[in-house]
């Protein structure tokens, strides 16, 4: 008779790093698509036309920088997560999953807020919801890592001050929803302001070496 064996519930080495090439080709994916959002003028006669066609763009060229720079911004920090992770389970890989989601929907807010933000405060709106929902969704890996006791020995001391840092991050973010209705497709700019009120930041730069991540929170 032949023995039957059980595949394991949790992802280690090699399996785990079939995780890590998926995500990064998500936020490949993610971070070549907000380019989309801009488009090629037609018709252009002169060096002025052309000059006076970028300008008609600039809040489109204003969410692509800051899109761009949030993607590159979570990619590494993912990467970061993903060092001090020992393992994943069934949980905490949905978890990344519904994570990604909110990468992939980083492409299409951007262009909403490239397209309509300085008319529709809605469309700032959604934006700064689905930047907050990925810092908000990297909290919850990292609790649910902790509890579940996923975490590399060596970080556990410091998973929890970078855990504080990410929901105060997300938080503070998701707080500047309402400043959409004066500044338009310029809210963003708030969080280089905003977040340096973060009191887990500085505490969470403390032991920082090579192996350790950034604690700015927005993974």
């Amino acid at each position: 008779m032949v023995e039957q064996k059980s595949l394991s519930s949790v992802e280690r080495g090699r399996d785990m790093s079939r995780i890590g090439a998926f995500s990064d080709g998500v936020f490949a994916i993610a971070i070549t698509l907000i380019v989309l959002q801009l488009e090629v003028p037609e018709g252009i006669g002169s060096g002025a036309d052309l000059l006076g066609a970028f300008g008609d763009q600039a809040a489109d060229f204003f969410a692509f920088t800051i899109s761009f720079a949030m993607i590159g911004r979570f990619w590494y920090l993912h990467h970061r997560f993903m060092q001090m992770i020992q393992e994943f389970d069934p949980r905490l890989i949905g978890l990344n999953l519904l994570y990604l989601f909110f990468i992939v929907l980083i492409p299409f807010t951007s262009e909403l807020m490239g397209d309509y933000g300085g008319e529709i405060p809605v469309a700032v709106m959604l934006y700064i919801a689905n930047i907050s929902l990925v810092v908000f969704c990297t909290g919850f890996m990292y609790v649910h890592s902790a509890r579940q006791g996923l975490i590399r020995p060596e970080f556990r001391a410091l998973f929890g001050i970078r855990t504080k840092a990410i929901f105060t991050t997300a938080t503070i973010m998701a707080a500047t929803i309402p400043f959409a209705l004066l500044l338009g497709p310029y809210t963003p700019l708030l969080w280089f302001l905003f977040l340096r009120l973060n009191p887990y930041q500085r505490r969470g730069d403390v032991g920082e070496d090579d192996s350790g991540t950034p604690a700015t929170g927005a993974d």
